[in-house]
């Protein structure tokens, strides 16, 4: 992890004093809420590797992984017009931030149908700015998030363990959703 300023390797320590107290995720997400908030109203506060687009998709950059995964920080970096489809988040809990610039986050209300097919209906959607902080706790963890803007946006997450792999909803022709695995990876960091 390499940051140019105090406030990231700050709110590490305090990260990882809290998961040495609770893994109750209600606690981390209410900490993280909270304490987040800081780190993302400081400019510059990210190493320039953490910052950069990827051309292809969003990219994901591993800014930090606990040592006994109990939770992990990633910066994406979202170019105009990126996205993801509508997805769960593994079944981890998850408190994302906008950076940089704006995201349009939609929630959605998912039916499972079977094990492999859903219905999924938004019943939320913001712009979230510089600052504004969302959380995700199973079982209400299905979102799309866009960048709509013009400009890069950079969104920090802070999960209660490494997301390695989660579910998306692919449109089917019936007005229902394939749910398909995606294998997560990050995007490379060269320092």
């Amino acid at each position: 992890m390499e940051s140019v300023c105090s406030n990231v390797p700050a709110f590490i320590t305090a990260m990882d004093a809290l998961v040495a107290q609770t893994m109750d995720p209600q606690a981390c997400v209410a900490f993280v809420q909270q304490t987040l908030v800081e780190l993302l109203h400081t400019p510059h506060c990210l190493a320039p590797p953490y910052t950069r687009p990827a051309p292809e998709s969003y990219a994901r950059h591993l800014v930090y992984r606990h040592c006994h995964d109990r939770y992990a920080i990633v910066a994406m970096v979202w170019r105009p017009g990126q996205g993801t489809p509508i997805h769960d988040h593994g079944g981890i809990w998850c408190v994302e931030g906008v950076y940089q610039g704006q995201m349009q986050v939609t929630q959605y209300e998912v039916t499972l149908l079977d094990a492999r097919h859903a219905k999924a209906v938004p019943v939320q959607q913001i712009t979230a700015g510089l600052g504004n902080v969302g959380a995700l706790i199973p079982p209400h963890e299905y979102h799309v998030m866009a960048n709509t803007s013009q400009e890069t946006a950079i969104t920090l997450h802070v999960y209660g363990g490494e997301l390695k792999r989660c579910h998306v909803f692919v449109d089917a022709p019936d007005g229902t959703y394939t749910i398909e695995e995606r294998q997560l990876r990050y995007t490379s960091v060269t320092t």
